[in-house]
């Protein structure tokens, strides 16, 4: 504001993903990696207009085992 007040916008800003087989927008500015790749995060508040690029690497999930201390 021209004042210097700042205000929280994240939860009436209008969210978007530029390529939602990259990452989807869930709700409130949250979104979820759904494959590897980039898009841009896009977010509108009167007018306003903010983005960020994102990259998602798409990597095989890491799995430990970890055996019960009694070997059981």
């Amino acid at each position: 504001y021209v004042s210097g007040d700042t205000k929280d916008v994240t939860y009436e800003a209008e969210w978007r993903s530029s390529n939602p087989n990259v990452n989807k927008h869930l709700w409130n500015g949250k979104f979820k990696a759904v494959d590897s790749g980039s898009a841009r995060v896009i977010a509108e508040y009167e007018g306003k207009r903010a983005e960020a690029t994102v990259y998602v690497e798409n990597r095989p999930p890491q799995v430990s085992l970890i055996a019960p201390s009694n070997g059981k």
